[in-house]
């Protein structure tokens, strides 16, 4: 058994397909299969024969939704595990004349803590949005 890989009419790579190591190739699959690390790997034919077929741009921005998604994940499992489970206690916004007010101790220290956690996703956010490389995308993490 071998694996090739089939492209398009563009050279795009577009699956890998096992076949006998006795059957002929395939139209459109070739025996080269791309290397790790490309987005959408394109057969050129000519050396270095595969290259890069997506936009850096593209590839950027998919960057930078994948991570504020990621991100987002982050800060909803920190508030399904620490904020849910505060024992019961319902943390609600009692506004009087000067704001939050009539706060128990622990209401408070909840409540701080999930502003400490929206301000580090607005502020992690910003950060992603700001990348101007995949690298510094990848470099914004929650922990």
């Amino acid at each position: 058994m071998r694996v090739v890989a089939r492209i398009d009419g563009e050279g795009y790579f577009l699956e890998d397909v096992l076949l006998d190591d006795t059957q002929p190739l395939p139209i459109r699959t070739i025996e080269a299969r791309p290397p790790e690390g490309f987005y959408r790997p394109r057969w050129t034919g000519e050396p270095p024969v595969w290259e890069e077929g997506k936009p850096a741009a593209e590839i950027l921005t998919d960057a930078k939704a994948q991570k504020e998604a990621e991100l987002r994940d982050a800060a909803d499992q920190w508030y399904q595990a620490d904020v849910r489970s505060f024992e019961g206690a319902i943390v609600t916004a009692k506004y009087g004349r000067g704001g939050l007010t009539a706060l128990s101790t622990e209401e408070r220290a909840v409540f701080d803590e999930m502003n400490a956690n929206y301000t580090k996703l607005k502020n992690l956010v910003a950060s992603v949005r700001a990348a101007s490389t995949v690298e510094e995308v990848e470099a914004v993490t929650w922990s």
